[in-house]
């Protein structure tokens, strides 16, 4: 056999993504806070998303992982594992303070302290392919990202430079980006993406798209605003089309419309660390809050710290018997269930204990006033992903998804190693499963 064909196969065999496809493209839009039920309405005002669902693929839920709130599940979506692999458990990386002090959340932590595990970026790059991402989470001075237009937009960025002089923002508007309306961000967003997708032709584009997550907390998810913010998404699904073929790509590109987690209302919130300040492990205020431990709430859910070491053996159960009383509580998890609820059990960001809330209640922030107030009127989510209501979108459609395709259910964590199968990568060690049966 001639040294040339051999040294061929050799290089084929030792590359597992030797065969990426440099002409395929894969572009993941998230939805925040879109819940699946929303799909069963016939008042739905979106006649792209329901097109993409008959000429592509669809399933009637799928399922995020614990916790169910932002960060956590785009990470999942990417990763292929839930947080007890990649390390997301919040909005961000849970920071702590001397000991005796309150932990706190920071979403401003370079991608490789805060996602523990590969993503389909990485593997993407590594393979030749290129790379985008609008405002993405959990990817804050991500290496292997060509272009980019983050959560916190730099006036002097390539692609915010391009939107400046096409006239569609100005440097003084990027600088307070977030202080502006999210449905206002998420258009300069579908033009961030045009520009990458016409000047670009990415391989990979990751979108994230916020307005509907702030609606459904203001408003309460299907309210009448939740309607105006879904016509509103569907109208961009449709830029996003018309951008893809525009460039020229729209036989080369795959798209996944996917959302991140559902919603509940709810009526009664529940304060927890007000119960722990009325027992004595909460004490002094404002910046002297000195505390044994402390519980971070995320709306159905809540994560429980020991802040005083010497004291968790004793404290731990302590607290679970005090919590498990509460009013508005569902169902309180040890270590030794984070596993199969998949929370990290070692590591600084593992809890002491993690809780969910039932329905009707949310768990909140506040260590004074009444253990439970009133509200109404507003949505939340973080609840168990077992629960249906937490139920996540998924639509794929285009160049590599067969057409007519309804599913059960699908799990988020399916994306990666699927979105990889179409790119002609391959995914190592993922939980989630490539979804044969919507490709081509």
């Amino acid at each position: 056999m001639p040294v040339a064909l051999i040294l061929l196969l050799l290089g084929i065999l030792l590359a597992p993504n030797s065969y990426a496809q440099t002409d395929r493209k894969v572009i993941i839009v998230t939805l925040d806070g879109f819940p699946a039920y929303a799909l069963q309405d016939s008042r739905l005002p979106m006649p792209t998303l329901r097109r993409m669902m008959r000429d592509g693929a669809y399933a009637d839920t799928m399922q995020p992982i614990n916790l169910t709130v932002t960060w956590p599940n785009h990470t999942a979506m990417i990763t292929g594992v839930d947080a007890a692999k990649h390390d997301v458990l919040v909005n961000g990386r849970i920071l702590f303070g001397p000991q005796g002090t309150p932990p706190h959340t920071e979403p401003w932590i370079d991608r490789d302290l805060m996602v523990h595990a590969p993503t389909l970026y990485d593997v993407a790059s590594e393979a030749g392919l290129t790379t985008a991402q609008v405002d993405w989470v959990a990817i804050y001075h991500a290496k292997l990202i060509n272009w980019r237009f983050a959560e916190l937009p730099e006036p002097d960025g390539e692609i915010e430079r391009d939107l400046i002089t096409q006239g569609f923002v100005t440097a003084e508007q990027l600088k307070d980006f977030n202080k502006s309306s999210a449905a206002w961000r998420d258009q300069i967003r579908i033009e961030a993406v045009s520009d990458i997708l016409h000047k670009h032709h990415p391989n990979l584009l990751l979108l994230h798209l916020t307005d509907l997550d702030n609606i459904n907390h203001a408003y309460g998810p299907m309210s009448a605003a939740s309607f105006s913010s879904m016509k509103a998404l569907d109208s961009h699904l449709q830029d996003i089309i018309d951008a893809v073929r525009d460039s020229g790509d729209l036989d080369k590109t795959s798209i996944f419309v996917v959302s991140d987690h559902g919603f509940r209302t709810f009526d009664k919130v529940v304060h927890l660390n007000t119960l722990l300040r009325q027992r004595g492990l909460i004490r002094g205020e404002g910046s002297n809050v000195n505390c044994d431990a402390w519980v971070m709430p995320e709306g159905g859910s809540a994560l429980v710290y020991v802040t005083n070491e010497s004291m968790k053996a004793t404290i731990t159960p302590q607290l679970q018997a005090l919590l498990a009383d509460v009013e508005g509580v569902d169902h309180i998890y040890g270590p030794s269930d984070f596993a199969t609820q998949g929370i990290p059990g070692t590591g600084d960001q593992a809890p002491a204990l993690y809780l969910t809330a039932k329905p009707g209640y949310a768990l909140e922030g506040g260590d004074t006033g009444p253990l439970i107030t009133s509200s109404t009127g507003h949505g939340t989510h973080g609840y168990s992903n077992a629960d249906p209501q937490m139920g996540a979108l998924f639509v794929a459609w285009g160049a590599n998804i067969r057409n007519g395709i309804h599913l059960e259910t699908v799990k988020n964590v399916d994306i990666a190693p699927t979105a990889a199968s179409i790119l002609r990568l391959k995914m190592n060690e993922v939980s989630g499963q490539v979804l044969k049966e919507i490709l081509r």
